[in-house]
């Protein structure tokens, strides 16, 4: 029996923590250029995840509920400063759904906040808005979420 509860405990621990590192769930985005932020829901399909917009916070503009923001990120060994990184897929600006950036990414530096970006940003793990790369700092949320902050 004492061995079962150690199994137990074990697998319950490991489970915890894989759970931890996912990025699966639902992220609040930065704010926006326009202004207003956005519930971003990331899903696994196979062996890829997405993160699709599934509400737009504090902005009228509503067209840009359904489309993605992420596409095709695998997971990666995690970078020095996060417990998991994802990479390797494009991102899309939610008010331009025609138009993707290379390098997609996410760093999630603890079970509820990430960075998360496009283009080529050597891996960093900050606040960046250059021509050649945007990094905005995402939030683990809910459907609930009323608000950017």
């Amino acid at each position: 029996m004492r061995k079962f509860m150690i199994a137990a405990t074990a697998l319950l621990v490991s489970a915890t923590s894989a759970t931890a590192q996912d990025i699966t769930g639902f992220w609040l985005s930065a704010e926006g250029r326009s202004g207003g932020c956005a519930i971003v829901e990331f899903a696994k399909d196979g062996r890829v995840y997405n993160g699709q917009v599934v509400a737009i916070l504090e902005n009228d503009d509503q067209d840009s509920v359904g489309n993605f923001m992420f596409t095709d990120l695998r997971q990666k060994s995690a970078r020095s400063g996060a417990i998991a990184t994802y990479g390797g897929g494009k991102a899309y600006a939610p008010d331009e759904p025609d138009r993707s950036y290379p390098f997609g990414h996410a760093h999630l530096t603890d079970d509820n906040t990430a960075f998360m970006g496009a283009g080529n940003c050597n891996n960093r793990i900050e606040v960046v808005d250059e021509s050649q790369c945007r990094i905005g700092v995402f939030t683990r949320t809910t459907m609930d979420q009323q608000t950017c902050s």
